[in-house]
Parts: C-alpha cells; structure tokens; sequence
C-alpha cells in the first residue's frame, strides 16, 4: 500500500498567494554570535530554499528546532510573493531573540572565506516541513576577526 501524501505545486501556491519571503540584513560581530528566530504558528510551513550572505568574514550558520527562547521584539515581516494577493503569512521572524538554548539540532551551514575574495554565499534549496506551534533558532557565528555585514533570506510556503 502507497502512503498517503500531498504533493504541492509552487506554482499553484504562488497564484493562491501562500508562497512567502523573508528577508533581513544586519552583522555579527568578530568571533561573535547573533540570532534570528522564526515563530511557526497553527499553519503547517515548508521551508523550500534559504540563503546567509557574509560580506566579509567566514560564518556558520546553525538551526535548532523548540529552542528554549526569549522572544525577539524587532520583527521582521514576510512579503507575499505573489504581489497581487492579499494573504499574510502567519510565520513570525524576529532578529533580536535572547536567552537561547536547547532544542534539538536540524542544520548547520558554513560560509567559508577565501584568501581570493571577500565574503561569499552560501545558497540551499531544500524542503524542510517545519512543526506547527513551534520556534526555530537561527544562529550566525562569525569564525572571523572583524565584524562582517550579513544578509538572510527564506522563501516558504504555508499550508
């Protein structure tokens, strides 16, 4: 017997307007860490691609999953890629978040420096479903001995 699944179309999603961006820039100081905090609500969300740009130094970014949290208060709102709907995204960032600690491990993804340039990216396209009634941990460390200027980016979906 088959299991019973979903598939979703993004293009579909995009037109029915639940396809969302969030996207903020900031910096991490040298040999320093910074945190972001996505808030999934009661809709079930599916991360599809994210990507850390670092301008200058080498950073590690790590996600952990129902974290113990203080919530951030400096909130970052998700655009509807589809600039015709009226739909909000029910998922909350934050860029300030404190008093992290715990959670269970989900990822972690490295931005190397180079001796040949400066900064660089790091892009992924993976699906990730995330919990609902749950909050992700973003941590940024930066391996580097200057502060570097950093820019995140998720497109997802909710559902």
């Amino acid at each position: 017997m088959m299991p019973s699944w979903t598939r979703f179309d993004p293009y579909d999603l995009c037109l029915q307007g639940r396809v969302f961006c969030v996207s903020f820039e900031g910096s991490v100081g040298a040999m320093a860490t910074s945190w972001a905090q996505m808030k999934v609500n009661a809709n079930a969300v599916t991360v599809v691609h994210y990507d850390l740009i670092a301008l200058t130094e080498n950073i590690t970014m790590t996600v952990y999953e129902a974290p113990t949290i203080t919530d951030g208060s400096t909130a970052v709102t998700p655009v509807n890629v589809n600039r015709r709907s009226a739909e909000t995204a029910t998922a909350q960032f934050y860029t300030d978040p404190s008093s992290v600690s715990g959670g269970t491990f989900l990822l972690v993804s490295g931005m190397p420096s180079s001796a040949n340039k400066v900064g660089g990216t790091t892009a992924h396209t993976e699906v990730w479903s995330l919990t609902p009634n749950t909050s992700y941990g973003i941590k940024m460390v930066n391996n580097g001995n200057s502060t570097t200027g950093i820019v995140f980016t998720m497109l997802f979906f909710e559902h």
